[in-house]
This record gives C-alpha cells, structure tokens and sequence, in this order.
C-alpha cells in the first residue's frame, strides 16, 4: 500500500538517500507536500489575525491599561543658599523643578500572561488534535505530523511550541529561517520535536519528473 505522506520515515536509513518530496496515494489521488517556508508564513498571519481577534474581547473583559504619569522633581542644588559652581546660577532657577514621565499600568500583566497561555492551548491542543493543525494552517491545507506520519501527542506539540517561542524566533529568526533550507522543510522546533510540516496539494499542481 503506497503511503499518501511524503516518504522517508519508513525507508532504510542506510541507504543514504534523501526522501523524495513528494508522492500519491493512487486510491484517494491526494498528493503531499513538505509545507514550504511562505506557505508557513501564510498560515502563521492567519493564526495571528484571528488570536487578535480573541485577543480583542479578552482586553474588553480584563480592561487592561498603561497611563503615563509625569512627576514633578527638583533640580540638584536649586534649594541651596550655599554659593557653588553648580548652583551659580540659582538666582535664575530658584525652586526650579524637571518633569519626569512614569509609566503605570493596571492588568497589564494579567492580560499578557492570559494571552500567552491562549496563544500556547491555541497552537498545542490544534496541532495535537485530529485536526492536526491550527485553523490557520488548516485554511493553507497544512498539517503537523511526526516523522512516522502520526498525529502528534499533546506533549510534543508543547515541545515545538515552546521551542519555537524560546529558540526558533528569539534567536535572530534561525531556527523559522532553516525550513526554507532543510530538505523535509523542518524549522528547529521541527526538528527537536521530531516534527514534519506537511501541505495537500491538487494532483494538477504536482508536476513529476523522471530521474535516468
């Protein structure tokens, strides 16, 4: 029975040879693709748009806000009667004061740190579910599959989401930047997750070639 996901994980790994990328289901005629960097990049602003949204209604709920505040100080040496070099001009700026801005913020924290525990339960519980992916990907026709072409378990989503947030695009954007120079296509999060990012495509799409 020929597989309907890219090949690799099932062949010899001492063959030496890099997986093909792309192959038929001859039954189903559905067609996978390892899921290119912009396909990702697509996807990725998809899922954006729509955690702003739920973003949105969860500011309404915790009305979080940031006012900026001055604070009015006096100048060094302008309440002195003591005649120095740095108050010679006292006479000018007798009780001079400097405005200092401050910054005070009410929920703040709160509505951050809710949001970053919608945004992880979002990409895990999607990616790990038979869904396997975000609503986002699942309109690019993208899934998230282990290496053995399975459904991926909640504890490895959690894996590539945390790497992807602490490494893959803290660190300069690398580890998002190595899925368009890998050949399966895997970002760093992808790869110590044991991950592949895989794409349908129509059979009309897919053009085959033969190698002599």
């Amino acid at each position: 029975m020929t597989s309907d996901l890219p090949p690799g994980w099932n062949s010899p790994a001492s063959t030496g040879q890099a997986a093909p990328i792309m192959t038929q289901n001859t039954q189903e005629h559905t067609i996978w693709v390892y899921a290119g960097f912009w396909w990702r990049v697509f996807a990725f602003t998809l899922d954006y748009v729509f955690l702003n949204i739920i973003g949105f209604f969860v500011g309404l709920a915790l009305k979080p806000s940031a006012i900026i505040q001055w604070h009015e100080l006096s100048l060094p040496g302008t309440e002195s009667d003591e005649p120095s070099v740095t108050n010679v001009a006292s006479f000018m700026s007798d009780g001079a004061t400097i405005l200092v801005p401050h910054l005070q913020t009410a929920g703040l924290h709160q509505f951050s740190l809710v949001m970053f525990l919608l945004i992880a339960c979002y990409c895990i519980l999607f990616e790990a579910s038979p869904y396997r992916g975000t609503p986002g990907m699942k309109l690019c026709r993208i899934e998230v599959v282990t290496t053995a072409g399975k459904q991926v378990s909640v504890l490895r989503a959690a894996l590539r989401f945390f790497v992807k947030t602490f490494l893959s695009f803290p660190l300069f954007f690398i580890g998002v930047i190595m899925v368009g120079l890998t050949p399966r296509k895997q970002g760093l999060h992808d790869i110590i997750a044991d991950t592949l990012v895989i794409r349908r495509r129509r059979e009309q799409d897919v053009i085959f070639t033969q190698h002599s």
